[in-house]
């Protein structure tokens, strides 16, 4: 089974990727910008916000990981966040979908108790276009996550995602 993790250097994504390959899977994990979280070269770079959305089609299934998280850039760049953390995701997600990919969306808990920020609003925007476009995308709300708490959302998004390899082998 090959996972295809969008944003694999980020403060979630990489603690993922590695927890993956710990796991024996074979992971397909993105960068975007520098290599401060690729010290192994292993990532390989794709940009949501211009690359193409069928770039991870020969994957098992996807983890979306990938956003503009910090909530002042968001607030001073609404434009630019809007373009990465809904459009394109959702454009994303939506090919996703189409093809019957099990993918799983990152989403955050500022898309419920953060509404005051363009971070949170915009996670609740794709939170509800899934529902409301019937997405067959599932996806997690991890709260603040740091070095102490990030390995349990690492075994979380693996019990979701653990049934899909399965899956795959009964077609």
């Amino acid at each position: 089974m090959i996972i295809g993790l969008c944003g694999a250097s980020g403060r979630i994504g990489y603690p993922l990727f590695k927890y993956l390959q710990a796991k024996k899977h074979k992971v397909l994990g993105t960068y975007c910008n520098g290599s401060r979280n690729n010290p192994t070269h292993q990532l390989v770079r794709y940009d949501l916000r211009e690359d193409p959305i069928d770039f991870f089609d020969k994957c098992d299934c996807v983890i979306l990981a990938a956003a503009y998280c910090n909530t002042p850039f968001c607030e001073n760049n609404k434009l630019e966040a809007y373009w990465l953390n809904v459009y394109r995701t959702k454009e994303l997600l939506q090919h996703l979908s189409d093809i019957g990919m099990p993918t799983l969306f990152v989403s955050s808990v500022a898309a419920v108790e953060n509404l005051d920020t363009v971070y949170g609003q915009y996670k609740r925007i794709v939170e509800r276009y899934i529902k409301s476009a019937g997405l067959k995308v599932e996806y997690i709300r991890p709260g603040k996550t740091g070095p102490e708490n990030v390995g349990e959302l690492c075994e979380k998004i693996y019990k979701i995602i653990k049934p899909w390899s399965r899956e795959k082998a009964k077609v």
